[in-house]
């Protein structure tokens, strides 16, 4: 997850009053990162786990005047309630969505398989189901010239970008890598 804070941090200025919205945010440490790098920032997190959003409240907990949390599927929160800005768009949407296939899932490592919830880490059968529900519905959150940076898994940097593309509303997508050399996040700004 370094590298969508780090990605973010290379395009906004951190005096930057940004409106983030953090997707799928589990334990909240994207959120978090982000609350701490840019303070002028209002922040929305959502998960549609409330056992997780509770976790990111507590580790959010210095910042709770600058984040909204809402338990919602993705976006559903806008439908429901809106977001405390009343302006359902952001500079900035993150997410560390679940990108694991159902094959691969029963590969996982067995600290990671059976003590993380199957809905935290699983989408669908080739782990795409949640990323392509984000690439169609975010270019109506965003603000031209802002970002929507997603981390993907291994291999699937092609697939996500071509998403992102087939939208026809963004004018710009990049792949990073990690420190090993995996391309594990996908940006794409906002016509």
């Amino acid at each position: 997850t370094e590298g969508i804070v780090e990605f973010s941090l290379g395009r906004f200025p951190r005096d930057s009053k940004l409106s983030i919205l953090d997707l799928c945010t589990g334990s909240g440490c994207i959120a978090a990162a982000l609350a701490t790098e840019f303070p002028n920032a209002l922040i929305t997190a959502t998960d549609i786990s409330s056992e997780a959003l509770e976790v990111a409240r507590e580790n959010l907990a210095f910042a709770t005047d600058r984040v909204d949390f809402y338990n919602s599927d993705l976006f559903g929160f806008i439908q429901d309630q809106g977001p405390r800005t009343k302006d359902p768009s952001f500079d900035l949407i993150t997410s560390n969505p679940p990108y694991i296939s159902e094959d691969d899932h029963c590969t996982l490592p067995p600290e990671v398989r059976d003590h993380e919830p199957y809905e935290a880490l699983a989408a669908g059968r080739d782990g795409l189901a949640i990323l392509r529900k984000i690439a169609q519905y975010a270019p109506s959150y965003i603000n031209s010239g802002g970002w929507l940076v997603v981390e993907i898994g291994m291999g699937q940097a092609r697939a996500v970008s071509e998403m992102f593309i087939e939208t026809e509303q963004f004018s710009k997508i990049l792949i990073e890598r990690d420190l090993a050399g995996i391309e594990r996040v996908v940006a794409a700004e906002k016509q």
